[in-house]
């Protein structure tokens, strides 16, 4: 299983902007990007919000695409927009989760989600590497990329201009903890 956490963010480290929900900051380089990234996956995951906020997009695309799993608290209160084998709500449950990785054979794995959901991987140790687009945007405020437990390392592998004036810095974690490189 190879999970690979993708985000967009300002430079001052926020993946909205204020208190707007959603990524409509996002520059069509990064939109397009982030499509052709999504479709070598074989599962898409995100939490509760990030589908909320995105709904129609990911119900609209769901059938020709990798499987959506969406975490939530309350899978119950969700069975009405379940679409079997493409579009499930799961409760967050490590062992049940690689589990069913495992069973359905599903390697390449895409986390697209705020920092409750993505955090919560982050800190069970199952982000293998991450790709972090940044904006030519400063936020007065937002939601920050993530709010993790614990100190992670990572290591650059790359940097890519996706246009002259937006980054894509692509990172591996590294799963020995923080290892300063100075």
């Amino acid at each position: 299983m190879q999970m690979t956490f993708m985000a967009v963010q300002s430079i001052n480290g926020f993946i909205t902007r204020n208190d707007e929900p959603g990524v409509g900051f996002a520059s069509r380089e990064d939109n397009r990007w982030y499509v052709d990234m999504l479709q070598g996956m074989d599962l898409v995951l995100m939490g509760r919000q990030t589908y909320e906020v995105s709904r129609d997009y990911v119900r609209g695309n769901a059938m020709g695409a990798a499987p959506r799993w969406i975490f939530t608290r309350t899978p119950e209160r969700y069975e009405e927009e379940r679409i079997p084998g493409k579009l499930e709500f799961v409760g967050l449950d490590k062992q049940a989760f690689i589990e069913s990785v495992e069973d359905q054979l599903l390697n390449k794995i895409a986390l697209c989600g705020g920092p409750g959901i993505s955090s919560w991987f982050f800190d069970n140790g199952l982000v293998d590497e991450l790709y972090i687009t940044i904006e030519p945007l400063i936020f007065q405020g937002g939601t920050p990329l993530l709010a993790l437990t614990k100190d992670l390392g990572c290591e650059l592998l790359s940097v890519r201009h996706l246009s002259d004036q937006t980054l894509l810095l692509h990172y591996r974690v590294l799963k020995e903890g923080v290892q300063p490189t100075l």
